[in-house]
């Protein structure tokens, strides 16, 4: 399903994060210091104000949290947060150029041809398995027939091709929470930091949940995305619905709802 931005997103603000998310206001104020959480440029004059994205990574955030990450981690998935956010965007410039580009993006189809060419080029294992090496070619072959019709090829080889481990942890992370808002109620990660410092994240599906092609870390943290986001997810819509109903009737849109 192509992905999409809103040329008018709905703004919340730092009061309706806190009612939205339940996430302590005292904890909310340190990730702002900390940078975690990123409201929209605003004048100093005015209050912050912020994406409808910020409230679900501050869901994220908070469940990490709870696992027992400290801070340095939360750091580490707000930066690939944000940087799969910027990719999304340039990806998103880039299709606008494209005569079959225009209907928008297929994330989970850059993000599993991505995959596959990393996991061809190292010669990693498959469900436990060395498979046979493939060209390129062929691989673009074995994946074709999953793209979305109204999707430009053309524009989801060129960005698999260039994707780096991390780039694809991050444009993982937005693939999911696109399958999320679409209903899909099966998706978990696995979320650690490499020896060298750099973080990586697996993403699968409850139950069936395997680290593949990559050496177990000592630890990591198991987050259930479907059930985490879930509730978030739904508090959005029903607010979006609610001002898209304010908007027909030509009334003051809703402010501070959570429900």
């Amino acid at each position: 399903m192509p992905y999409s931005f809103k040329d008018d997103p709905d703004l919340f603000s730092r009061q309706q994060v806190q009612q939205f998310t339940g996430v302590p206001d005292d904890v909310l104020q340190f990730w702002l210091k900390q940078g975690l959480l990123r409201p929209v440029e605003a004048s100093s004059r005015k209050h912050r104000r912020f994406m409808p994205e910020q409230l679900q990574l501050a869901v994220i955030l908070n469940e990490l949290r709870s696992l027992g990450a400290n801070v340095g981690v939360l750091r580490k998935f707000s930066d690939m947060f944000h940087g799969g956010r910027e990719l999304l965007r340039l990806a998103a410039s880039r299709a606008m150029e494209k005569p079959d580009g225009q209907n928008g993006l297929d994330l989970r189809a850059i993000v599993a041809l991505a995959s596959s060419f990393v996991s061809n080029d190292r010669g990693l294992k498959v469900n436990g398995r060395l498979p046979p090496k493939m060209s390129r070619a062929q691989i673009i072959e074995s994946h074709r027939e999953f793209w979305g019709e109204l999707c430009s090829e053309s524009l989801i080889i060129e960005i698999a091709g260039e994707l780096s481990d991390y780039e694809i942890s991050a444009l993982s992370v937005w693939a999911d929470i696109q399958d999320i808002d679409q209903g899909a109620d099966n998706c978990a990660w696995l979320f650690w930091i490499e020896p060298t410092g750099e973080p990586r994240l697996a993403s699968g599906v409850v139950n069936e949940f395997a680290l593949r092609g990559h050496r177990h870390p000592r630890s990591a943290f198991y987050i259930g995305i479907s059930e985490c986001l879930g509730e978030i997810t739904t508090k959005l819509k029903n607010h979006d619905a609610a001002n898209r109903r304010a908007e027909a009737a030509d009334r003051p849109p809703v402010h501070g709802s959570s429900t």
